[in-house]
């Protein structure tokens, strides 16, 4: 749930016609990339607003103003001169928990999809490390695991849900999460406790016996056995959600 003071931005924030993504809310600082799915794929119109985040809960509004023709704009020069401020800054205040989420690096297009999805629910941050049983044809950090690529799905993915929160996204050793009171999923641990905050998702196939210490904390899901990418969409939405 999110509060805020003046509702009538929070409004104005969910009825704008797109919503995106720059570090410091400034809409001159949007990429070419970034403006053309505005004005091309949004198809934004002079007096339009836009919502523009900072990925910390700061949201500002902007507006599209003068024509939008391209004879005008090469008069005007870049066409980030047609989004203008509109309005002072405004912060959201998230009363979700924080919840990280760790992931064994399976199948890239099955990070996408957590990445993805994950930002969407609102969690902190998600951690991608390799596992004895990860699937070994992209390693972390190379190809389509690189860090800049799984960002730009994130953003993307916080663009399209309306989020005002952009997830840490960062590559550790197994042994930071042995050290940092997270929870792993497994077949044989205790029922899964969602005031956690803290979980770790195996490889298809799970953790090799020895990969994991025995004194760590474990947990699982009553019922069917899930897919990793499934697990951490579930263990994320009823850690979030848990009333």
């Amino acid at each position: 749930m999110l509060q805020m003071e003046s509702s009538p931005f929070l409004q104005s924030h969910f009825a704008s016609k797109a919503h995106t993504y720059e570090p410091n809310c400034d809409p001159s600082n949007l990429s070419q990339e970034t403006l053309h799915h505005l004005f091309r794929v949004k198809r934004l119109r002079v007096g339009d607003l836009v919502s523009i985040t900072d990925g910390d809960g700061r949201v500002a509004l902007a507006r599209v103003e003068g024509p939008l023709s391209s004879e005008s704009r090469g008069k005007r020069g870049s066409s980030t001169s047609y989004l203008v401020r509109s309005g002072e800054e405004y912060r959201i205040i998230s009363d979700l928990p924080k919840v990280e989420v760790a992931l064994a690096v399976i199948d890239s297009d099955k990070v996408d999809l957590v990445v993805t999805k994950l930002t969407e629910l609102g969690v902190s941050s998600i951690l991608l490390f390799m596992a004895e049983r990860s699937n070994t044809t992209h390693r972390l950090g190379e190809g389509r695991l690189r860090l800049d690529r799984l960002q730009k799905i994130a953003i993307e993915a916080l663009s399209q849900s309306r989020g005002c929160f952009l997830p840490e996204i960062s590559f550790v050793e197994i042994d930071f999460l042995f050290d940092n009171d997270f929870s792993f999923l497994t077949f044989d641990g205790k029922e899964f406790d969602p005031t956690a905050r803290k979980y770790v998702v195996g490889p298809e196939g799970g953790f090799a016996l020895s990969e994991i210490p025995l004194d760590v904390k474990r947990c699982s899901f009553a019922g069917n056995v899930l897919r990793s990418e499934t697990a951490a969409i579930v263990a994320s939405s009823l850690a979030l959600f848990y009333v």
